[in-house]
């Protein structure tokens, strides 16, 4: 199954928001929505310490997790859509806050292979895709993850570009 994407430049975008032509059936703005989904969430991970209390943020101040909080994008995929691919660069970290996704690995004769399946449940965030941090932007996904069945997969995403810029800075919590 081939996945495509399409990218909108955020000029287009706001084009689109400023002419009136991104709004709801009842004609509410649906930037100004997102925008507040994104708050909300960000604010959700922010009060669950659900970064705080990960490993792979162990070394950062808190006040550079508050940066990674303020840089993370909401994402939502429907069932089957493709988180990642095994062997595409790893370039974000994924936190799911709802729905499932199933993790395979490729096989050298056959389908790929259905390995795990990660859950968030009872408002409990999944964090994954770790790879893209501790690589230092330049690995690859060693799975593919897609988007589990009957129901929408949200995440919170934090491009690898955007922890290595903490890290540059200084940013790591001081010995």
């Amino acid at each position: 199954v081939e996945c495509t994407t399409m990218e909108i430049l955020s000029v287009d975008y706001m084009e689109l928001v400023a002419a009136g032509d991104m709004v709801d059936k009842d004609g509410n703005n649906l930037d100004a929505k997102l925008r507040s989904i994104v708050m909300n969430k960000r604010e959700e991970l922010k009060r669950s310490r659900v970064l705080h209390d990960h490993e792979v943020f162990s070394q950062l101040k808190r006040s550079s997790i508050e940066k990674l909080l303020s840089t993370m994008q909401f994402h939502r995929y429907q069932p089957g859509d493709f988180l990642c691919k095994q062997n595409e660069l790893a370039d974000r970290l994924f936190v799911m806050l709802s729905g499932s996704c199933s993790v395979h690995i490729d096989q050298k004769d056959g389908p790929p292979k259905k390995v795990a399946e990660i859950v968030s449940k009872d408002g409990e965030c999944q964090v994954f895709g770790e790879s893209a941090i501790e690589s230092d932007g330049d690995g690859v996904r060693t799975a593919t993850l897609i988007a589990g069945d009957g129901v929408e997969c949200t995440t919170m995403e934090i491009l690898s570009v955007d922890y290595m810029e903490l890290v540059a800075a200084g940013d790591m919590v001081d010995k």
